[in-house]
């Protein structure tokens, strides 16, 4: 389990005589307080989880990104927006699902499909595909992230439509290779050098 890893990381860190620990994985807020137990003696910053959590942590903030990606789909017209999300177990997966219910509830939209992902780009492209296969083809989507992105990209070939000209892809994080897509992926960029730094 994601308790266990953590643990088993952290202790093997502990023995090397680390000041401190900085944990990125994607744990609930019930395991993050867990395994903050099991660091003993130094102290632990955790990524990624609740700050509604009792524990030392930092998150980026979602309300943004998720304000972004909306906004850029309803200035381009779109009202037939599906929802990709990244698993539900993570803090950010559903941090960011929240924000775009929000935003488009405050648009008067409701999403015409929803889907979870696991991060994945063959995530991405099985639930795209299902959805293409039910029927059900928004002219935009917005994705979790930019790995799933790529998957939901390649289903969209692969059914016969355009990225872009027919169905809208809008992914989260920025990574390195989003501009290396074809097309390239309009992207929520993430300052995870920022994030590293602030975590040190």
């Amino acid at each position: 389990s994601g308790v266990k890893a953590c643990k088993a990381a952290g202790h093997n860190l502990l023995a090397q005589r680390v000041s401190g620990l900085i944990i990125n994985y994607p744990l609930d807020d019930q395991d993050a307080i867990a395994v903050e137990a099991a660091c003993t003696n130094v102290p632990a910053l955790f990524l990624d989880v609740s700050d509604q959590t009792p524990i030392n942590s930092i998150i980026f903030s979602h309300e943004d990104g998720t304000r972004l990606g909306v906004e850029h789909l309803v200035a381009l017209g779109h009202q037939q927006i599906a929802l990709l999300a990244g698993p539900l177990s993570s803090v950010s997966a559903r941090l960011r699902l929240a924000g775009w219910h929000k935003y488009l509830t405050r648009n008067q939209i409701q999403p015409i499909a929803e889907r979870e992902g696991d991060w994945s780009a063959m995530s991405g492209f099985q639930q795209t595909m299902q959805m293409l296969n039910e029927g059900i083809v928004p002219t935009a989507m917005l994705v979790a992230n930019d790995q799933m992105a790529l998957g939901a990209m390649r289903a969209i070939t692969e059914s016969g439509l355009r990225v872009g000209a027919d169905i809208s892809v809008v992914g989260y994080d920025d990574t390195e290779d989003s501009s290396c897509y074809i097309p390239p992926l309009t992207t929520i960029k993430q300052d995870f050098r920022l994030l590293g730094q602030t975590s040190v």
